[in-house]
């Protein structure tokens, strides 16, 4: 074997090795990041606590439009309890919101959001379904994948639309029903 054969094999072989070192480590820190975890979740709302969260204005309202829309798709509300100061005599509630998909794009409609169709290549209204009823399913399913995806702003004012619906943000926040409200991101 000739000493260029054999470097070239000795090259190859370190070089295996330092990439399975380079893997091991990267999926290490995959492992160990926190963003690799997504949240389903896309609004916080903060409030006060009342004696009792079933009898918190807030959270009744926020089950009525779950139980409103629950025919179109999800309206997710979880509840977190809090606390504000370090002798824990402020304790808050934060309401967390996910809105999935079937409820976005149901709502996108009726809102008539702009929204880019890759199809027509300009921004047209929202659109889930077709007009003419007797079209095919795999028709509406192309509809639906001819519009872009809701962006994150459209999503939040789909969900400040929703909660409009059932009361009124700003006016809450100067009753200080809610301390705060915010869009959550991944």
């Amino acid at each position: 074997m000739c000493i260029r054969d054999r470097l070239s094999r000795e090259t190859k072989e370190i070089e295996d090795y330092l990439k399975k070192k380079k893997i091991k480590k990267l999926e290490e820190k995959k492992e160990m990041a926190y963003d690799n975890y997504e949240s389903i979740f896309q609004y916080a709302i903060v409030t006060d606590s009342g004696a009792n969260i079933d009898e918190n204005v807030l959270f009744k309202q926020l089950k009525n439009i779950r139980n409103k829309f629950r025919a179109k798709g999800n309206f997710i509300v979880k509840t977190l309890k809090s606390y504000s100061s370090p002798k824990k005599d402020m304790q808050r509630i934060i309401f967390l919101v996910a809105v999935q998909n079937d409820l976005l794009q149901s709502q996108a409609e009726s809102l008539r959001l702009l929204t880019y169709n890759l199809r027509k290549r300009c921004i047209l209204p929202y659109k889930v379904s077709s007009d003419s009823g007797g079209e095919s399913e795999n028709r509406e399913g192309s509809i639906k994948n001819e519009f872009e995806s809701l962006r994150d702003h459209q999503i939040q004012s789909i969900i400040i639309s929703l909660f409009e619906d059932q009361f009124d943000i700003n006016e809450y926040q100067v009753n200080k029903t809610i301390v705060d409200h915010f869009p959550l991101h991944n």
